[in-house]
Parts: C-alpha cells; structure tokens; sequence
C-alpha cells in the first residue's frame, strides 16, 4: 500500500491527465450523439412539415373546387325561384336551369373525415410548435362538427328531394350523372307548387351554410400554412 500511494504522489499529473481525456471523451461522445440525434429530428420534422403542408395545399384546392360547385348549384337554384315567381314560360336555356337545380336539390357533400391529419396522438405538432398544434386541433374539431351537420342535413335534402320533387318530376339517371341530374317537367305544374318551393329554398340554405363553413375552413388552413411556412423558411 506504501508503494502504491508513493506512486500515485509522483505520477498524480500523469493519472489526472488520463482522466481528464476519458471524462472529455465520454462528454464529446455524448455530445455529438445528442447533435446528430437532434440533427436528424430537425429534419424528420422539417420532412413532416412540408408533407402536411403539400396536404393540406392539396385540400385547399379541393374545397375550392367543392365551394364552386355548390355556388354553380345555388345560382341555379335562384334562378329557378326567381322564375317560379316571375315568368308565365320559359326559354330553352331556362328550361336547362330549372332542370338542373332540381337534379341537384339533394347535393350537398361535407367535408369527408380526413384521418391523414389525426396527428393528436403522436404530439408530433406540439413538439414542434405548440402554436401549431393548437390552430390544427382547432381546425380538426371543426371538421368533425361540420362533418356530422352536413351529413344530416345532406340526408335530410335526400328525402325532401324524394317526398316533394320526385313525384312530380322525371330524372333521367341513365343519361345523366350524379354531377349534373337532369329532369323533365312541366313548368306550369311546378312553378306555384310551395312544397317544390320549399325544398328548393331548404336545399339553398343549407348548401349556403356549407359554402360558409367551406371559406372558414380555408381561412384556418391558410392560417396553418403560414406558420408552417415560417417555421421552414427559419431552418433554410
């Protein structure tokens, strides 16, 4: 034990020297594991970020072309009550928009359950942004809510559109599609009829409420693509 302590008083520098460069070598190994780890999150995230912002680019687009269509549908509805009220006959073209609002009186398609953006569960957003996350969880409750009311009230024009206008007019879904329904009828025998009436105003409200609800939703997923953008465009 003599020799042994005789020996670390002459060569102590030497043994601490030694353990200086384990103990540094230990840290910088840990630190450069940690870096590259924290290197390669960095860019999964940046890789999730750009796929929910192609998604949701993608959607936007959808909506867009959704909102049109119901516009399209909802100005020939219009039209058609407008003559309803106001002509005794109508031109061939008129004849056209009449038919069309009526093939079309039960469309109305909600916003389908996307579960590509059901991110709750892996707290990837938070992570990356609790900003984020919270905007995207919002927008997500707002899909489900206007998801569940316009699949009712979709159900609802469905049976309005059998009960009060298929009786009285003829579809033909053999040269027709679900886009574009054609009907035939007789002007004079449904202009004054208040059920058509009503289902024809019924069928306006409710794709107007979904063309709100449609513009709101751009307006939130324009709002997410901004802070998606901001945090790309800060780790170019």
């Amino acid at each position: 034990m003599k020799k042994i302590l005789e020996t670390l008083k002459l060569k102590w520098p030497e043994y601490l020297l030694e353990i200086m460069v384990i103990t540094i070598g230990i840290l910088l190994a840990f630190g450069l594991n940690n870096w590259n780890e924290n290197r390669k999150q960095s860019k999964n995230d940046i890789d999730f970020l750009i796929s929910l912002k192609a998604e949701l680019s993608t959607d936007t687009a959808a909506l867009s072309v959704r909102k049109s269509r119901l516009m399209r549908i909802n100005d020939e509805t219009s039209r058609t009550l407008n003559l309803f009220d106001s002509a005794d006959a109508i031109s061939d073209s008129e004849y056209v928009t009449i038919s069309l609002a009526l093939g079309n009186l039960s469309i109305l398609t909600p916003s389908p359950k996307n579960e590509r953006f059901d991110f709750r569960s892996n707290g990837t957003l938070n992570r990356i942004s609790k900003q984020l996350n919270q905007k995207f969880l919002v927008f997500l409750e707002r899909l489900e809510h206007d998801y569940v009311i316009f699949q009712k009230l979709g159900e609802e024009l469905e049976k309005i559109s059998t009960q009060y206008i298929h009786p009285k007019v003829d579809f033909d879904f053999m040269e027709g599609n679900l886009t574009n329904r054609r009907a035939d009828f007789q002007f004079d025998n449904i202009k004054n009829d208040r059920l058509v009436k009503n289902a024809l105003h019924r069928s306006f409200l409710y794709r107007k409420g979904e063309i709100n609800s449609i513009e709101q939703q751009i307006q939130q997923i324009e709002e997410i693509l901004s802070i998606i953008e901001e945090h790309l465009s800060a780790n170019e």
